[in-house]
C-alpha cells in the first residue's frame, strides 16, 4: 500500500524509467507505522457497472494526494483513504468514509466514479485518496497541496493541481493506450511528467512558468512544426489535432512518447 507522504512525493527527482521505485522508497523512508495505514471507502451505485461497463473517474480532493492505477486484474473499483495533519502527522481515526466519499453515477451512457474528500469542521487535514480500477476511459482530477500519480488511464484527461492561491504538487501520468484525446494538466508548484505510448497524437504545448525545462522526447513517431523558447515548447505529434496542454507555474514540464530506447530519440528539445 502506498503511503501518505507529501514531502517525499514532491522531492523525488528520478528518471521516468525508475520513478516508481524511487517514489516508493522515498515514501517508506518518510513515514512509517500507523501513517501507512489506510481504510476502504464505501462505493455506492456499483450496480450501474452491469449495464455501463465503460468507467470514467472524477476526483476532487481539497488538500492531499491522488493515486490512480488501472489494473485489469482488479474486478471492481476500489477506493481507500488515509489522512494526516498539515504538519505531516498521522490521524489516529482510520475510517475511510470519514475522509472521502465515492459513488458511481451514469452520465452520457457511461459510468462515472465520483470521489470527493470530506471536509471536517474545525480541522484541516491532508488526505490521500487511492483508486484502483479495472479500466478508465476519461479522467478528471482537481487537487491541491500534494502529488498526483496516474497509471494506465485512457481517453480525455483533465488535471488541475493547486491554483487560486493554493499550492500544487508533482503530477505524473502514464497513459495506458495510444492517446488521441485532449489532455490538460496544470500545477501551481511542482513538475509535470507525461508519458504517452507509441502511436499517440497531439497538438502539443508545454509551458514552464518560471522558464524552467519544457521538453518533449519522442522515441517513436513523427514530430513536426516544432518551436522552442525559454520555458515553452510547441509541436505536432503524429499530425494530431487533439490538444495536449501541460503547464507548471513553478516547475519543469516533460513529455515522453514511446518506450525508452538506447541512442538518440527522434526529437529532443531542451531549454537549460
Amino acid at each position: 500500500m502506498r503511503s501518505l507522504a507529501r514531502p517525499a512525493l514532491d522531492l523525488v527527482r528520478c528518471p521516468n524509467s525508475v520513478a516508481a521505485i524511487c517514489l516508493l522508497a522515498a515514501l517508506a523512508l518518510q513515514v512509517g507505522g500507523c501513517a501507512s495505514q489506510s481504510a476502504p471507502v464505501t462505493i455506492s451505485g456499483s450496480e450501474l457497472l452491469e449495464r455501463s461497463p465503460v468507467l470514467a473517474i472524477d476526483v476532487e480532493n481539497e488538500r492531499g494526494a491522488v493515486l490512480v492505477t488501472v489494473n485489469p486484474n482488479v474486478k471492481t473499483p476500489r477506493v481507500t483513504a488515509n489522512a494526516g495533519t498539515l504538519r505531516g502527522e498521522p490521524v489516529a481515526n482510520f475510517q475511510g468514509d470519514k475522509w472521502a466519499s465515492s459513488d458511481i453515477q451514469e452520465m452520457d451512457g457511461r459510468a462515472v466514479l465520483k470521489v470527493r474528500s470530506v471536509p471536517e469542521e474545525g480541522a484541516q487535514h491532508w488526505v490521500q485518496i487511492t483508486i484502483d480500477v479495472p479500466s478508465c476511459d476519461g479522467l478528471r482530477i482537481k487537487n491541491s497541496d500534494g502529488a498526483i500519480e496516474v497509471r494506465g488511464a485512457n481517453g480525455a484527461i483533465s488535471i488541475e493541481n493547486g491554483g487560486a492561491g493554493k499550492p500544487g504538487g508533482r503530477v505524473y501520468v502514464d497513459a495506458g493506450k495510444p492517446n488521441t484525446s485532449p489532455i490538460s494538466i496544470t500545477t501551481a508548484t511542482g513538475n509535470i511528467d507525461l508519458e504517452l505510448p507509441t502511436d499517440s497524437t497531439g497538438d502539443v504545448e508545454l509551458i514552464s512558468g518560471n522558464r524552467a525545462l519544457a521538453a518533449m522526447v519522442a522515441w517513436t513517431g513523427q514530430v513536426t512544426n516544432s518551436s522552442i523558447r525559454p520555458g515553452l515548447y510547441t509541436g505536432i505529434l503524429n499530425w494530431g489535432t487533439n490538444p495536449i496542454r501541460l503547464k507548471a507555474t513553478q516547475g519543469e514540464v516533460r513529455l515522453q512518447v514511446g518506450p525508452f530506447r538506447f541512442g538518440n530519440p527522434q526529437k529532443r528539445y531542451y531549454y537549460q
